[in-house]
């Protein structure tokens, strides 16, 4: 459900009143950003102030939204632009990777009494709802999407809380404290040398291992203790391989321009997999500088600005890989980082993609690794669970380094 990705808004489509809203959003009760949404008619618009750090970078954003409004409040379509003019419009309807991930982003903006008293609601909207999301007495609500809690004041919402991320009701200061996000949402650990060419992970998670970890081919768990293990670069095949199935992970991107059709173009043939890898990496970091960027991630707006985050470069390394006939998805989690001065695992995305023999490769293209070392945990792939879920994942999950080698 999520209101503070702009689920609900008070008696708002086609023929009902204008509204006016201002809401912060939270990570772990630091603001991070400021948002306004307002109705006209049939007409949307969020604009969303981002503000925060990542390490000693300040992030400072503006992103804007407008949409257009079905009878039942459901977005019908939806354009994003960025105020900075260093991100083009471009339509968000289906998003640039056709998958499971943009359209779980945008519920019908409901009004505040839609969601009181305990029940089920089924929302409609995109090509993937409807959902149902089921209240409970005490506000508490879940979905096959993840969970959280709705609090009220009398008849009106005042926040909706899940995992460390909590959209507030009302303004919020932001001039002074510049919360990092690195520190609010990462997991120090002891200093790991050598992590970076670590081909084995063992770790302890006292509450059991997440879906996505147990799901690895490579990861053998028993009572909590698992050992993660990656492939070396030289396991990958170097010759062609019968590649077929995993249909979801193949879906074509959106290209409108050819933009990713030309960095596909530049991919050696499918004759020589692991050298094709390798040019899939560098092509990517050579077309977008490492640049942090809030707001959900996407090829076009990656390509459009020409720079991103690791989320960025997930996304755009997928859309090339599909492009160019391979099954690959994007995965988000934690990776160990030592880059501040508190070593430690923090959030971050990449990418897998799938090579016959080798099955499911994690790839890195944002640290530059055709084969993604293995001082990393995966919370959430793409098509599983919406990215968010990894964010409160990230404060749900127990863990415990055991060992890297």
């Amino acid at each position: 459900m999520i209101v503070f990705l702009g689920s609900v808004l008070a008696g708002c489509g086609p023929g009902l009143p204008d509204v006016a809203r201002t809401a912060h959003i939270d990570v772990l009760g630091h603001p991070i950003a400021i948002e306004r949404l307002e109705v006209r008619g049939d007409r949307l618009l969020r604009e969303r102030v981002y503000r925060f750090r990542l390490g000693d970078q300040v992030v400072e954003q503006t992103l804007t939204v407008t949409g257009a409004l079905g009878p039942d409040g459901s977005l019908q379509a939806l354009t994003q632009g960025d105020r900075s003019a260093r991100r083009a419009e471009e339509s968000w309807v289906v998003g640039d990777l056709p998958t499971k991930v943009k359209g779980r982003m945008w519920l019908p903006l409901w009004p505040d009494e839609a969601w009181q008293g305990p029940g089920e609601r089924t929302i409609p909207g995109s090509d993937l709802w409807p959902l149902t999301v089921t209240v409970g007495a005490d506000g508490a609500w879940s979905s096959r999407h993840g969970r959280g809690r709705l609090v009220f004041e009398g008849d009106r919402l005042v926040s909706d809380t899940s995992g460390p991320v909590a959209w507030v009701r009302g303004d919020a200061d932001m001039s002074a404290e510049v919360p990092d996000l690195s520190v609010l949402l990462g997991r120090p650990t002891q200093p790991l040398p050598h992590a970076r060419q670590a081909r084995v992970l063992t770790v302890r998670f006292p509450s059991g291992p997440p879906e996505a970890v147990s799901q690895m081919p490579r990861a053998r768990c028993d009572d909590g203790l698992c050992e993660i293990e990656v492939p070396l670069p030289e396991e990958l095949p170097t010759v062609a391989f019968l590649d077929e199935g995993h249909a979801e992970y193949r879906l074509a991107p959106s290209d409108p321009d050819g933009q990713i059709a030309v960095l596909a173009s530049r991919l050696p043939s499918v004759e020589a997999p692991r050298k094709r890898l390798g040019v899939l990496v560098a092509l990517v970091r050579q077309t977008l500088d490492f640049q942090p960027e809030p707001g959900v991630p996407g090829a076009l707006s990656a390509l459009a600005s020409g720079s991103g985050d690791c989320n960025e470069h997930a996304a755009l390394a997928v859309a090339v890989a599909r492009q160019g006939g391979w099954a690959a998805r994007t995965v988000t989690g934690l990776a160990y980082s030592d880059a501040g001065d508190r070593p430690g695992f923090y959030p971050h995305a990449w990418m897998e993609v799938w090579l016959g023999p080798a099955g499911w490769v994690p790839v890195d293209p944002a640290l530059g690794q055709t084969v993604a070392d293995a001082a990393r945990i995966p919370l959430v792939r793409e098509g599983d669970a919406p990215l968010w879920t990894a964010v409160a994942l990230v404060a749900e999950v127990p863990f415990e380094i055991v060992a890297v080698r």
